[in-house]
This record gives C-alpha cells, sequence and structure tokens, in this order.
C-alpha cells in the first residue's frame, strides 16, 4: 500500500497555518502502535505540533475495509500483522518470521490478486479518504490545545448534543427493562456471534457467562452518558468534539465538491470503519504491551456511546443523509463481529506468544538490547512486498 499521505498532511498544515497561526509538522512513527496521534513540541522556546503518523495504518484499515466492507474474514490476519510488528519491535526476528510468514499465507487465502483495476482504486480512494479524516481529527486536538476558549466552546456544543442523545435513549428506555433487552433474540443473537465456534465448549459457555454478566452488571441506560455531562471523562468529551468538528468539516469540503448525500452516507460508514479499526488496534496492543495493559481497560459502554454520537450526528446536521440510513449500520457490525470471533480465537491460539512478549518487554526495560539492523530491515522489507497485495 503506497497512498501519498504527505499531500494530505500538507492540506492539514497549511489549513492550521492560514486560519489559526499554528505551525505543525509530521512525525513518521514506526512500530506496532498504528494510528496517528497529534502533540504539542518545544523547539527554540517556541511550542509547535506534530502529528505522529504510522504508514501501517494504511495497510490496517485496508484488513477493516475488506472485513466491514465486503465481509472478508480478516481476524486471524489482523493478528498475525499485529503480532509481526510487535516482536519486530521487541528485537525477537525469529517471532517475527513466523508471524510474517503466517500472514503472508492469510493474504494469500484472501485471493486479492483477483481484484480489478477498479475495485484496487476504489479501494485507494476509500483509504486516502479515511487518511483525511484521521488527520482532521488531530487537527482539532491541536486546534483546542492552542485554543482552550475554542476547546471549551466545542465542549459545550458536544454536551448539548449528548443532552439530546440522551433524551432520546431515556425515551427508548422507558418502553424497555434490562431483562427484557437481554433476553431479546437479537441480544442473544449478537452475543453468540462474538463466539468462536471452534473454541473448546468450556472456554465458550465461560466466555458467553462473562458477556452476559458484563451486560446484567452494567446495564444500558442515560447513567454514562450523565457522567460526561458532569466532566468525569474529560478526554471521551475532546475525542467526541473532534469528531465532531472533523465531520462537519469534511461536510463543507465534500459538499463544496458536489457530494450527493448518498455520497455521505458513503463517507461516513467508511469513517465508521476507522473507529473500530482503532479500538481494536489498542486492544491487540493491550494484550501484551505492559505499560498499555495497566492503564488501558475496554469500556464497552464508552466504545458504543463515541460510535452512537458519531452515528447521531447525521440526524443532527444532515437529515437529508440521516434519511437515507436503514440497514447499512447493522451490515457494519457483522463485520465487526466477524473480526472479533476470529481475532479472539487468534489471541487464545497465540497466548503463548502474548505471554513471551510480556516477558520480553519487561527484559527489555533492565537489559536493553541494540537492534539487528540487517534483519530488522529484511524482515520489513518482506513484510511490505506481502502488505503491497492490498
Amino acid at each position: 500500500m503506497n497512498i501519498d499521505h504527505n499531500h494530505i498532511f500538507r492540506q492539514i498544515v497549511n489549513s492550521l497555518r492560514h486560519y489559526y497561526g499554528i505551525q505543525a509538522v509530521s512525525e513518521i512513527s514506526r512500530g506496532a502502535d498504528m494510528f496517528p496521534e497529534s502533540k504539542a513540541v518545544e523547539t527554540g522556546g517556541q511550542t509547535g505540533y506534530a502529528i505522529r503518523f504510522n504508514p501501517k495504518v494504511q495497510t490496517v484499515l485496508s484488513f477493516y475495509n475488506l472485513a466491514m466492507s465486503n465481509g472478508a474474514d480478516i481476524g486471524e490476519t489482523v493478528c498475525h500483522y499485529a503480532l509481526f510488528h510487535a516482536f519486530q519491535e521487541l528485537d525477537d526476528y525469529e517471532g517475527a518470521r513466523r508471524h510474517l510468514d503466517a500472514f503472508s499465507r492469510e493474504v494469500q487465502r484472501l485471493h486479492l490478486d483477483c481484484r480489478t483495476r477498479d475495485q484496487r482504486e476504489e479501494m485507494r480512494g476509500q483509504i486516502l479518504v479515511q487518511l483525511y479524516f484521521i488527520m482532521l481529527h488531530e487537527s482539532f486536538h491541536i486546534i483546542f490545545r492552542h485554543s482552550p476558549e475554542s476547546g471549551k466552546m466545542a465542549a459545550d456544543t458536544t454536551r448539548e448534543l449528548l443532552r439530546d442523545m440522551k433524551n432520546e435513549l431515556a425515551d427508548q428506555l422507558s418502553h424497555v427493562t434490562n431483562d427484557e433487552l437481554l433476553s431479546h433474540p437479537k441480544t442473544q443473537e449478537h452475543l453468540s456471534a462474538l463466539i468462536p465456534p471452534t473454541l473448546p465448549q468450556e472456554d465458550r459457555e465461560a466466555m458467553m457467562a462473562r458477556m452476559w454478566c458484563e451486560m446484567k452488571s452494567h446495564p444500558y441506560s442515560t447513567d454514562y452518558i450523565d457522567q460526561l455531562l458532569t466532566g468525569s471523562d474529560d478526554v471521551l468529551l475532546e475525542e467526541l468534539a473532534c469528531d465532531r468538528q472533523a465531520w462537519l468539516n469534511f461536510v463543507d469540503m465534500a459538499v463544496a465538491d458536489g457530494c450527493s448525500a448518498k455520497d455521505l452516507l458513503q463517507f461516513h460508514q467508511w469513517f465508521f470503519i476507522v473507529f473500530c479499526a482503532m479500538e481494536f488496534n489498542h486492544v491487540l496492543l493491550s494484550q501484551y504491551r505492559p505499560t498499555l495493559h495497566a492503564r488501558y481497560s475496554y469500556d464497552g459502554k464508552r466504545v458504543v456511546l463515541r460510535h452512537k454520537a458519531f452515528k447521531t450526528l447525521l440526524r443532527q446536521y444532515n437529515p437529508d443523509v440521516y434519511k437515507l440510513v436503514n440497514h447499512q449500520y447493522l451490515e457494519l457490525h457483522k463485520g465487526m463481529e466477524a473480526i472479533f470471533r476470529t481475532a479472539t480465537l487468534g489471541i487464545y491460539r497465540y497466548r503463548e506468544d502474548f505471554i513471551r512478549l510480556h516477558a520480553i518487554y519487561m527484559d527489555r526495560t533492565v537489559n536493553p538490547v541494540l537492534p539487528d539492523i540487517r534483519q530488522l530491515r529484511q524482515l520489513e522489507a518482506e513484510m511490505e512486498a506481502v502488505a503491497k497485495g492490498l
């Protein structure tokens, strides 16, 4: 995959400089942490900003686009890709080789060479638009840091939109109890869809029991929105504000270029895929990276709220687009369930690798080693050649 992300970044940088007087630079990163993030940097006594960009995010997005738009089974493929880079990051080249070979077999299984030229170009276009949205989102983190007043205004607006969501949810929940919701056939269907059928029966039952207990002890309610409104999670509030600003700015640009309501719905679905890919990347990282594992806890309500808030933007700002929504997001959720199911199986199969990575990571903090640059570059080059098939 070779998309010119520098062109996207130049557009973002020029906008930040022109409209806000903000100086920003790009910072290429490597390793297993794939998604961009922004940060403040001090240079010569002046505060500037950088957007950290890992080119591998393009390959990760390719996986999720294949799965959630075309139904491809890529859960284990994602595991091999993440584990390859995890072993590379810790200079365990034997482990990296095993997962590179397994990843290569997975890419062959997907039969990507059967796609037409038009299909390949469409995929490149999809990733290009997704990268632009991600960079736009990060640019608003920079704007809010540079101008706290802008951040406060954005947070206040986001709270108003959350109150609207709360009222809608309260009305829906007034017609159904939590027990009725849990026992509904659709709920049972979605829970079952998350469990790999090839797991041992005992493990399948234990996984179902854990999910059921989690849902039972944390009923679906408006409480989580109330917590956001009272300032319990300003990090999530800023994420929602950046999502909203990125979407509104993208829509302005797209409409000016003649995009139809149908086009905007398609873009919105593509951005929804980005959120799913980003969260699952964090889940995989947390399996073996102790510093992340210690502070990261998967919070289903937090994830669901962010997804719902993003979908709600259509109703709040783009009613003509919202009218076109029917089953599209249900299909995307089914794709995500399939990824979760096979990735869960992958984590189960490669749990010894996750344990090994955890041990190596802890050892490297005490006994650092010099990387073997030749092996590192050789493996990276081979992985890049395989990933080009995407």
